[in-house]
C-alpha cells in the first residue's frame, strides 16, 4: 500500500519534469519573436525616414545624364561635385546660383532664429503662467490656445496675408517671423505647460508660500541642515 501511495507522486513529477523545459522554450521563443519584431520595425523606420535624404544626395553628385538614366543608379557612377562647385561660387561662373543661395540662407537664418527667439520668450511666460498663477478664465484660455492646433495651415494663409497686408509688412522679415510664432507658440506652450507642473512648488519657485508646501519641505529658520558624511565644522 505504501508503495503504490509513493509511486503516485513519483509518476506525477515525472510527468511534470518535461513541461518545464518546454515553458521556457516557449517564453524564450516570444521573447526572440519581439525582439526581431522591433529591430525590424527599427529598419523599416530608419529606412523610411533616410532614404529620401539619401537619394537627394546621390541625386546631387550624379550628373543630368545620370539622373534621367534607366534604372536608376543607387550609387553615382562616377561622382559630380560641379553642382556644389556650382552653387557656392567655386567655379567662377557668372550664373548667379552662389548668391542666390547665400541670399536665401541668410533669410532663413534670421527668420528661423527670431521665431525661435520669439517662440521660447512667450511661451516660457505664458506656460509658466498656466503652470503657477490663479486668474480667471484660466482654463478657458488655455484650452483656447490649444484649440488652434486644430486648424490647418493652409486654413489660414489668406487671413494671414490679408493682416500682413494691411499692416504693411508683406515681404518683410517681420512678417514670416510673426506667422512662424503664431504657428510654433500653441505647442511649445502646451509642452512648456507639463514641464513647469511636473515641478514640485518645495523646490523654492516665486510665489509657492509656506501653506501650499508640503509640510516635509518646512524648515524652522535657524535650523542646520545636517549631511551624510560631513561633521559640524565642514557645514559651518
Amino acid at each position: 500500500m505504501t508503495a503504490s501511495v509513493t509511486s503516485q507522486p513519483s509518476r506525477a513529477l515525472a510527468g511534470r519534469r518535461p513541461e518545464l523545459p518546454r515553458r521556457h522554450l516557449s517564453r524564450t521563443g516570444r521573447r526572440g519573436i519581439r525582439i526581431f519584431g522591433r529591430t525590424i520595425s527599427v529598419i523599416v523606420i530608419l529606412v523610411w525616414s533616410l532614404f529620401p535624404l539619401y537619394w537627394a544626395l546621390n541625386t546631387s553628385l550624379t550628373t543630368l545624364s545620370g539622373a534621367e538614366s534607366r534604372p536608376a543608379h543607387l550609387v553615382p557612377a562616377p561622382v559630380n561635385i560641379s553642382n556644389y562647385q556650382q552653387l557656392f561660387g567655386v567655379t567662377g561662373s557668372q550664373s548667379g546660383f552662389a548668391e542666390q543661395f547665400g541670399r536665401s540662407l541668410l533669410n532663413a537664418v534670421i527668420e528661423s532664429g527670431g521665431a525661435m527667439a520669439a517662440t521660447i520668450v512667450i511661451a516660457v511666460l505664458g506656460a509658466y503662467a498656466f503652470a503657477r498663477m490663479e486668474f480667471l478664465f484660466k482654463r478657458t484660455i488655455f484650452i483656447s490656445v490649444l484649440a488652434t492646433l486644430l486648424l490647418p495651415a493652409y486654413a489660414t494663409l489668406i487671413p494671414l496675408y490679408r493682416i500682413m497686408s494691411g499692416l504693411g509688412l508683406v515681404n518683410t522679415y517681420l512678417a514670416v517671423i510673426l506667422v512662424y510664432t503664431s504657428g510654433f507658440l500653441p505647442l511649445a506652450t502646451w509642452l512648456l505647460y507639463n514641464y513647469f507642473s511636473s515641478i514640485p512648488r518645495s523646490l523654492g519657485w516665486p510665489g509657492a508660500s509656506s501653506q501650499t508646501m508640503p509640510a516635509t519641505s518646512r524648515r524652522p529658520k535657524g535650523t542646520r541642515t545636517s549631511v551624510p558624511g560631513a561633521s559640524g565644522d565642514s557645514l559651518a
